[in-house]
Order: C-alpha cells, then structure tokens, then sequence
C-alpha cells in the first residue's frame, strides 16, 4: 500500500511504500529485464563441461546472422519512450547468438517446448558431441536450463524482431505458413 501526504499548497509531504508495491515493482522490472542473460546458464555449464573433459579451448564460431538491437517502448510519466538497448543478443556470445537465433526460429513454427526437443535432440549433439560424450548427463542439464529459460530467450528474440524477420525470409524463400507445416 502506498501513501501520500500532500501539503495544503501541493507538494507532496510525506511518502510511504508498502511492501506490496515493492514486490510488483520488483516483479515489473524482472518482467522487464528478465529476458538479458538468458543463455548465460546453459553457456556456464558447457564452460564448466569443457573445463572438466581438458578442453582447452572452444571451436571458432561465426554467425553471419545480423541480429538487430532490440526495442523497448516504456511507459513514464511523460508519456511513452521508446529506447534501443545496445546489449548483444543473447550474451554476446556468438555460439549463443545461434542457439538463441535457432531456438526462435523453431519455436516461431512449432512452439516452445518441441523447439527446446527438436534442438536438444538435432542441434545441440552436432555443437557440443564431445561434451555430451564426455559427460554423462549433460545433455539432459542443458535441456532444463533452456526449458526454464525458453520464454527469456524467446523474449529476447522478439525485441530485435526476429519474428518480423522470420516471415520476411519465408516470403522471400517463396513459402507460406502451409508450405512450413
């Protein structure tokens, strides 16, 4: 609960937040924020794995994706603003980059959770064989880590648009919704 007091010209006197309003506002800026870092989990566990199978370093990884800063529009008492966020998608991490981009563009045809299957079960072994060899159940950890954190990902994606660029290439491929099912 939240209360004010107002002097007798206006201004405000006196101002009380109760814990409530901090819990939503907290909440407000995890919804908000929430999404940055989301790959940062599933890329500490592949590190760790690397570090516990000797691999001394990762394979070169380029992804030739242009992956766009992503918008914000916020509410103030101004009125709304709109921000552009100079973060790299995904961490910054151009491995992470294409686990990100490649978890959008499944989920943008077959939904959330068969796109963190489809990519766990074709994806992943061919990014990380050595590691999902070398160290039993990994695999299955990487997989909860991008099941927990899917929606973050796919929030991530949203903001740099990547569902507007995802039916632009189907269009300029010549295909239609129909023609993916």
């Amino acid at each position: 609960m939240t209360t004010v007091v107002f002097r007798p010209g206006g201004e405000i006197q006196n101002l009380q937040v109760g814990a409530a309003d901090i819990v939503a506002l907290l909440g407000a800026a995890h919804s908000a924020w929430g999404w940055l870092g989301a790959l940062t989990g599933v890329k500490t566990i592949l590190d760790r794995a690397r570090e516990y199978v000797g691999a001394t370093r990762q394979s070169d990884f380029e992804l030739s994706l242009p992956i766009p800063n992503g918008k914000y529009f916020i509410v103030t008492s101004r009125g709304p603003t709109s921000w552009e966020d100079g973060h790299r998608a995904f961490g910054g991490d151009p491995k992470m980059q294409f686990v990100g981009a490649t978890l959008c563009a499944l989920a943008h045809e077959c939904g959330p959770d068969p796109a963190v299957k489809l990519f766990v079960e074709c994806v992943a072994p061919t990014l990380w064989e050595h590691e999902f060899r070398s160290v039993p159940g990994l695999k299955e950890c990487v997989q909860l880590q991008l099941m927990d954190n899917i929606q973050a990902i796919l929030n991530d994606g949203a903001i740099r648009g990547f569902t507007k660029l995802f039916i632009e290439a189907a269009a300029d491929c010549g295909l239609t919704r129909g023609d993916l099912e």
